[in-house]
């Protein structure tokens, strides 16, 4: 659920009133909005995530143009260049060289990776 100010419909999506916004608010492009969903990339196990998402951001920091937003970089470099940074975060590790990547935070107890 999205929660907004229940702005005007030239302003933001149509909140209805009930705190939803109906998804063709968000994607009509009659109404100029620059609101879109993220593209998958694939699976990621959860331990790397966080390197994940620091390489992403180091990534933005360090090739986008000045001022340049997030999603317009994005655009510009398109889903190839984040599929490549993807993939270096992907694969499991040999369980033998890093058996905590197979236990939740906190745990002791390993748990078998589920199954792209």
């Amino acid at each position: 659920m999205l929660t907004g100010s229940g702005a005007a419909a030239d302003d933001g999506p149509d909140f209805n009133g009930d705190g939803r916004v109906d998804l063709a608010d968000l994607t009509d492009p009659t109404r100029g909005w620059e609101r879109r969903f993220g593209a998958g990339l694939g699976f990621v196990p959860a331990k790397a995530v966080p390197a994940l998402v620091v390489d992403l951001y180091r990534d933005y920091e360090d090739n986008r143009w000045s001022e340049e937003s997030f999603a317009d970089y994005a655009d510009r470099v398109g889903i190839t260049h984040f599929q490549s940074i993807h993939a270096r975060h992907a694969e499991l590790p040999d369980h033998a060289q890093q058996p905590d990547f197979f236990r939740d935070w906190g745990s002791d107890r390993d748990f078998s990776p589920a199954k792209p």
